[in-house]
């Protein structure tokens, strides 16, 4: 024959003196905000410490596009300068 255990309540039907039977719910409630609340704050903290890593890896692409089309655009300026000069060495004969 097994024996049966005594039924084991929850906290949250447990009766404070002071607070009624609803006072366990609004205890657990509150628990459950203040977990939430907390989560969401530190969500929102990684997502912020993302987001300045992403835009810190932009910036940092950005320069360096910037400078190599500063270089492409010395490129073209002296291609530009070279073919006048030749144009002109042509036009001489």
């Amino acid at each position: 024959m097994t024996k049966k255990s005594p039924p084991v309540q929850s906290k949250q039907n447990k009766t404070d003196p002071n607070g009624g039977p609803n006072q366990s719910t609004f205890m657990f409630l509150l628990k459950r905000i203040i977990t939430l609340e907390s989560n969401s704050k530190r969500s929102i903290e990684e997502q912020g410490k993302t987001l300045r890593e992403i835009f810190g890896k932009v910036d940092n692409h950005s320069e360096k596009i910037g400078s190599i089309m500063d270089h492409f655009a010395g490129t073209v300026e002296n291609l530009v300068c070279m073919t006048e000069i030749l144009l002109m060495k042509i036009l001489e004969f």
